[in-house]
């Protein structure tokens, strides 16, 4: 499968740039990224194979990263703590987007589970400029923030509809068991899709019967491979547990499409609320072979909050749900947070010069030619090489994977922060016209985490 042309992927604390197995994504060293932090290399497959930690500095940045100005992108950061400072005790920092778009890393309290877990961290937001920053900040003098990869998307302008030009959706997942026997899912957008699991066990998982399923006229094109399945139960109950202890403004999307053709007497009707709220303003009734989306956006809730779908009266079926999306509304943090400053709030750290000086960038366009000439490099050096058994997945169930292409720069500078405006719409879309029959890819048996001990360099 393909991705769009503009993905970018930093293996954070690796030298070099490579291909993956697939000869599809290239990931790229870090270095021209930044020039702070010291790198950690252990026994996994890469990208998961190398991290960068930042033992000085209250603000580490990596600049100068890709991007095409105003158009919407998702950007993706993974920290695999994996136990590398043998403290076996994980971090918690926060990690800030292009100097606007703050989220915070945090992991378990369970030493075991942090040694196996993956945080993920995204937000979706119109960049301000050809050129984006990742920084990573310290909340706490004991804990030394790290990284282990960036990944940036760009969306088709339809997507995510109504999210402000200042404002930005913020997802999160805390991933226990690192990607252990994953499905790999297309998506053009790099999107990752994770298994729905209801709060309640005695659920149907219900596959589609339909050739094919059409997304055509859906704004935020869920992959026909993701619509395929979903999940069946007199009362579907989902908490929302990645959300913040206190409110949250949140935008929540929800995918339907009804998996067998429905009789004349037969009928699936349901409604979908928060809590005691209603979300929809007209009962869902599920399309064979088609799309339904609900979206919803700036209510408030916790991660106390439930997703709750319930039959109509006159529904002689119980509801079911395919996917769903759920990002808390970022307004925007402002202050001194993001661009190219290196260690930002520490004045006595040389390493900050550069952005106190504001060295120029090369010019993006100039960069790009860099990168190409890195992807031909990359794609020179693994011809002739045999195949590896197993392929390396970086995604999860009813999910996607990791993807994409990446690119090298050698100038670090500084960003500047903006603020943030909202919106909502609670009309399900469904979709029309013809689509590729879906298809659904094998199960991989690759297991990314590792409970041994990982080697020092």
């Amino acid at each position: 499968f393909s991705y769009l042309s503009l993905a970018i992927n930093i293996d954070c604390g690796a030298s070099e740039s490579y291909l993956d197995s697939d000869k599809v994504k290239l990931w790229a060293g870090d270095k021209g990224f930044t020039t702070t932090g010291k790198s950690f290399g252990n026994s996994l497959k890469n990208p998961l194979n190398t991290l960068r930690f930042f033992p000085s500095g209250n603000k580490n940045c990596y600049s100068n990263i890709p991007v095409t100005k105003s158009r919407k992108t998702l950007v993706r950061t993974l920290f695999f703590y994996g136990n590398y400072d043998d403290r076996s005790s994980a971090p918690s920092f926060d990690v800030v987007y292009d100097g606007k778009h703050r989220d915070n890393v945090v992991f378990t309290n369970v030493s075991q589970l942090n040694n196996r877990a993956i945080f993920i961290s995204e937000v979706i937001y119109f960049p301000a400029s050809e050129d984006i920053s990742v920084c990573l900040i310290r909340t706490s003098k004991s804990d030394v923030p790290f990284i282990s990869s960036i990944e940036v998307y760009g969306l088709d302008a339809d997507m995510y509809d109504g999210v402000g030009p200042d404002e930005g959706l913020l997802r999160r997942n805390l991933d226990l068991y690192g990607f252990k026997n994953v499905k790999r899912y297309e998506d053009t957008f790099g999107r990752l899709w994770f298994p729905l699991e209801p709060n309640d066990t005695g659920y149907t998982e219900l596959k589609t019967l339909a050739p094919s399923i059409d997304i055509t006229g859906v704004p935020n094109k869920p992959p026909a491979n993701v619509m395929a399945k979903a999940l069946s139960q007199d009362t579907i109950t989902f908490t929302t547990k990645t959300l913040p202890l206190a409110g949250r403004q949140i935008y929540l999307a929800l995918y339907f499409s009804e998996p067998k053709s429905l009789g004349r007497t037969m009928k699936r009707s349901f409604n979908v609320f928060l809590d005691d709220k209603q979300l929809n303003s007209a009962p869902i009734v599920p399309v064979f072979g088609k799309v339904t989306e609900l979206v919803v956006r700036d209510i408030v809730a916790t991660w106390q909050s439930k997703v709750i779908f319930r039959s109509t009266s006159d529904s002689m079926l119980p509801p079911i749900v395919n996917a769903m999306e759920l990002y808390s509304i970022s307004k925007g943090v402002g202050g001194d947070y993001g661009g190219g400053g290196q260690s930002g709030d520490d004045p006595d750290d040389d390493r900050n010069k550069g952005c106190r000086e504001k060295k120029k960038p090369k010019p993006n366009e100039d960069a790009r030619l860099k990168f190409e000439a890195a992807k031909q490099a990359a794609t020179a050096t693994q011809q002739g090489k045999p195949k590896p058994k197993l392929r390396v997945i970086l995604s999860a169930s009813l999910a996607s994977a990791f993807a994409a292409i990446s690119s090298v720069f050698l100038a670090i500078f500084c960003k500047r922060s903006q603020n943030a405006k909202s919106q909502s719409n609670t009309e399900p879309a469904t979709s029309t016209g013809s689509a590729a029959e879906a298809g659904v890819e094998p199960l991989v048996g690759q297991q990314l985490a590792s409970d041994s001990k990982p080697p020092r360099k």
